[in-house]
């Protein structure tokens, strides 16, 4: 019976897990098909810097968040020290988003190399740079 149990929860990962991988490569081919080979990997760098500068922002922050709250979950007047952790957290994650904006802004010519090889493609570092999640 627990057999049965595995096997059957496992192939439902196993079937989605394979569904994202058929779906990934799907959605690479048209976007091959209609931005181009270079549109594919500018859209690939573009991506990536959002995600590195993205991480580089959060710096773990939201781990810690969750760690606090599940602390204090179980202790007096928990709504009101969730909103002074969520009111931190809020202000914490625009200081240190501002302080990488600012900070790619400088220095976006070089960076422009790091993740492009080329400063000609300045352009879409900033596009990138505005496109940047800040939660």
């Amino acid at each position: 019976m627990e057999l049965r149990k595995i096997v059957k929860s496992t192939s439902f990962l196993v079937i989605s897990k394979t569904v994202q991988f058929v779906v990934g490569i799907v959605r690479s081919k048209i976007a091959a098909i209609t931005i181009g080979t270079t549109g594919v990997g500018i859209f690939s760098q573009v991506s990536y810097m959002v995600n590195m500068i993205s991480h580089t922002t959060l710096m773990s922050m939201n781990d810690g968040l969750v760690k606090l709250i599940a602390e204090r979950k179980s202790k007096e007047g928990f709504p009101e020290i969730l909103r002074r952790l969520m009111k931190s957290y809020s202000v914490l994650i625009l200081i240190s988003s501002l302080v990488i904006i600012i900070l790619s802004l400088i220095f976006a010519g070089s960076l422009t190399k790091f993740f492009f090889g080329d400063e000609k493609y300045l352009v879409y570092f900033l596009i990138g740079l505005s496109c940047l999640p800040v939660t």
